[in-house]
C-alpha cells in the first residue's frame, strides 16, 4: 500500500473524515481520496490474513521503533497532523500498521473519533 493510501485509508475509515477534508488535509483533490481509498480497499481484500499474521514484532532498528513510539503516541494525543506526517514516510512498520489498522483499530477509532476530530 502506498503512502497516500495507507493515510486516506487511515483518515477517511478510522478517523472518519469525509472526503473534502482529507483532500484537504493532503494537500490533493477528491478525486485522489476516492482513487487512494479505493485501491486502498482493493489492496484490503486481496489480503487473507490469519490471525497470527496479524501480530506485528518491534523492529529491532532504534529509527524505526522511534517512528513507532512517535506514530503511537500522536494517535493516542489526537494530533491527527503528526499521524498524518508520519503515515506519510515510507517504512515497513508504518505500512503494516497501516495495513492492519482497519482490522485492530476499529474498536479504538469508536470511542475516540469524536476527541480525535475535535483536536484536529
Amino acid at each position: 500500500m502506498s503512502p497516500l493510501q495507507r493515510t486516506v485509508l487511515l483518515l477517511r475509515d478510522v478517523f472518519d473524515y469525509s472526503v473534502s477534508e482529507t483532500a484537504v488535509m493532503l494537500r490533493t483533490t477528491d478525486g485522489a481520496v476516492k482513487a487512494a481509498l479505493h485501491r486502498a480497499h482493493k489492496v484490503l481484500k486481496s489480503k487473507h490474513w490469519a490471525d497470527e499474521e496479524l501480530a506485528l514484532i518491534m523492529p529491532e532498528d532504534e529509527d524505526a521503533v522511534l517512528n513507532l513510539q512517535a506514530l503511537a503516541e500522536a494517535y493516542q494525543s489526537g494530533d491527527v497532523e503528526a499521524v498524518v506526517r508520519l503515515m506519510q514516510g515510507n517504512t515497513d512498520e508504518v505500512s503494516a500498521i497501516g495495513i492492519m489498522a482497519p482490522v485492530q483499530m476499529q474498536s479504538i477509532s469508536s470511542t475516540n473519533n469524536l476527541d480525535m476530530r475535535m483536536s484536529a
